[in-house]
């Protein structure tokens, strides 16, 4: 990996030392973004605007060779946190379009070969077309998540159930974002395993 320019190093420390010095005012202005480029709303906004300043921070220094030393930073990062925003907000209203599925999620956890983490919390969601469906969706829902234990039952209905964030996620269970993604996954190889078994027993039952 190549070292970094003068000019791209010179950014990078001003651009660090903005961070650390004006990081409330910069917080303070991606919460007014959230709320009002329809994010969250004002009593979720200080929790999704943090989420959003890290992913600000994070890509202003990789991408610190874009900003000219000299240039006022709050602008520049700002127009960063905006199109973070907009990115996550198309990534909830995608999700937002989708119910739990009993057949998807059947369809996941009966694979023969393990899918990835993200494969299977994908195909526990889908369209629903009305009330009846949400009806049934829900029953169904209720009864495959009786198939693993109440840690898990209340991981899985707040992460796909009611379509929470990391952060959101890890706001309710009272413990990192890391460590909620951590217990996600778990929670989603157990209930596998929990349908395996419930289907084979099934199975053998009808054989």
């Amino acid at each position: 990996m190549a070292p970094a320019s003068l000019p791209e190093e010179t950014a990078r420390v001003e651009l660090e030392r903005f961070l650390i010095e004006h990081s409330e005012m910069l917080l303070q202005n991606l919460r007014f973004y959230v709320v009002r480029l329809g994010l969250a709303p004002a009593g979720e906004a200080h929790a999704v605007a943090l989420e959003v300043l890290q992913e600000v921070a994070v890509e202003a220094l990789a991408h610190a060779a874009r900003f000219e030393p000299g240039r006022q930073p709050l602008a520049w990062l700002l127009g960063i946190g905006v199109n973070v925003i907009r990115r996550q907000k198309a990534e909830r209203a995608r999700r937002s379009q989708r119910e739990l599925s009993p057949g998807h999620l059947a369809s996941a956890l009966a694979l023969q070969q393990a899918p990835s983490e993200q494969e299977v919390f994908d195909q526990l969601q889908a369209t629903t077309s009305g009330p009846e469906e949400e009806v049934e969706a829900e029953q169904a829902a209720a009864a495959l998540l009786a198939l693993v234990n109440e840690e898990d039952r209340e991981v899985l209905r707040l992460a796909v159930v009611e379509g929470c964030e990391r952060e959101l996620l890890a706001r309710h269970l009272g413990i990192s974002p890391g460590a909620a993604r951590v217990r996600l996954h778990r929670a989603l190889q157990r209930l596998r395993r929990a349908f395996q078994q419930r289907t084979a027993i099934n199975l053998s039952s009808s054989g």
